[in-house]
């Protein structure tokens, strides 16, 4: 286990309750919005040793997009660990399987085939999930995506939530503590307040 140093904050943001931070639904007499803690982690790591910074903040989720508060992205480490495992997983699979039914290729370059197999497939899973299904994100509509000098880069799924967050915070962004970045028609741009 890679020893890591765990630091924790807190942001003390304004959070609107007009609508959920990841579908978007507004907030009615019918749908409620819930706001629950949401961990936003930073890890870095350095050969042998990380740093970790988790900062908590609360943003409203209606309920289907309640799970997904606690769902961070992996990282690309993460993914590879998932692809070795799986590759693992095909080759001890792989060696009990009859060769007769694989074809010559694949058994000529047995090691190779299965880990690209293995990388395809957590790619394709990997990608998948990260795919906004409809308006709704299966991981944290929310991320941290930067600390720099003592800005704090937040990533946003939904385009209009990050821009209610925004003009909410919009004193810490003209202050330069605060940076919001959000997608919109596949381009990312970061919101100016």
């Amino acid at each position: 286990m890679i020893p890591t140093l765990h630091q924790s904050a807190s942001l003390e943001l304004t959070t609107p309750l007009t609508s959920c931070c990841n579908c978007g639904v507004r907030a009615s007499g019918v749908t409620e919005v819930e706001l629950i803690d949401t961990p936003l982690r930073r890890t870095r790591y350095f050969l042998f040793f990380g740093t970790e910074l988790t900062i908590i903040e609360t943003f409203p989720y209606c309920k289907p997009c309640r799970g997904s508060a606690g769902r961070a992205r992996s990282g690309w480490f993460s993914k590879f660990l998932s692809a070795s495992m799986l590759c693992a997983v095909l080759v001890f699979a792989m060696t009990f399987a009859d060769s007769a039914k694989f074809p010559a290729w694949f058994n000529n370059n047995f090691f190779m085939s299965v880990a690209v197999v293995s990388l395809l497939i957590t790619y394709a899973y990997f990608q998948f999930r990260e795919a906004n299904t409809g308006k709704r994100s299966y991981y944290q509509p929310v991320s941290l995506a930067e600390i720099d000098e003592g800005v704090v880069t937040l990533r946003l799924t939904n385009w209009q939530y990050a821009q209610e967050l925004a003009k909410a915070n919009s004193d810490m962004m003209r202050a330069g503590a605060l940076k919001i970045v959000s997608t919109r028609d596949g381009q990312a741009e970061t919101l100016v307040k």
